[in-house]
């Protein structure tokens, strides 16, 4: 419940941000247009007969250049301010995420060290974005965030997994995942200048029911699995598959159809 009201509340704040910014950029792209049609009427003044009064059609060019000039300044002055408020915006979001990660360290550090597994598993059910009834994973575990992992009922993970949750992570009921599991989704770009500044982007990765995952597999972003997959340890699986499959290899591949 409170997940969802959070992702509500979430969602009208980003509605209102964007209608917000699509006016801007009304402001901003009016204020050009005014410009420059203030200034090509004055310069088409300048060098054509509008009317035989001298005075007239000086008055009327020097108040169409002015006009010009003061709306386009305007518009530039709007979209400076307009670059510093998504800066801004930037930087908020950078806090925001910098403070779910410290969160999210403190709750691995007392997941990993709480020895009641039933207080752990109470954790987590607090922690990730949806659980099942039923959720049982071994220490050490490790994730980005934990709100964007959604997990069914009987859930079970061995040790040393790992999901990095930068999108989100489902996986359905029944689900048996070996230790040294790997589910990232993050992506960085192949260009060392972007990659070097900190863009990351990802894709998220969904799985379905009876999930059977051997020891030392790695899922990568953007993979769909079907219901009824078995991936073979120490497999990396790097497209998606369908329903009643057993995969293995690297990149993983279909060795056998289940009935």
């Amino acid at each position: 419940m409170v997940n969802m009201l959070s992702r509500k509340i979430a969602n009208k704040a980003v509605e209102s941000l964007n209608k917000t910014k699509h006016r801007d950029l009304y402001y901003i792209l009016i204020s050009f247009g005014l410009g420059l049609l203030f200034t090509l009427v004055g310069i088409y003044n300048i060098f054509t007969e509008a009317t035989k009064d001298v005075t007239t059609r000086i008055i009327g060019v020097i108040l169409c250049l002015v006009l010009g000039i003061l709306f386009l300044f305007l518009g530039a002055a709007l979209l400076r301010i307009k670059f510093k408020q998504s800066e801004s915006e930037d930087n908020a979001a950078d806090a925001e995420l910098r403070q779910l990660r410290e969160k999210t360290r403190q709750n691995i550090m007392l997941f990993n060290n709480e020895l009641d597994r039933q207080k752990a598993s109470n954790l987590l059910r607090t922690w990730f974005g949806a659980t099942g009834e039923h959720i049982t994973i071994n220490p050490q575990f490790t994730c980005d965030y934990g709100s964007n992992i959604y997990v069914g009922d009987n859930f079970y993970a061995n040790a040393n997994c790992t999901f990095l949750d930068v999108c989100e992570i489902r996986i359905g009921d029944n689900a048996m995942i070996g230790p040294n599991t790997q589910l990232l989704t993050p992506l960085h770009p192949l260009n060392a200048k972007e990659r070097v500044s900190g863009l990351e982007y990802g894709a998220p990765i969904t799985v379905g029911d009876n999930l059977w995952i051997g020891g030392g597999v790695t899922i990568l972003p953007g993979v769909t699995l079907g219901n009824n997959v078995v991936v073979g340890a120490g497999s990396v699986v790097t497209k998606s598959f369908g329903d009643n499959l057993v995969l293995a290899g690297n990149p993983a591949k279909v060795i056998k159809k289940l009935d």
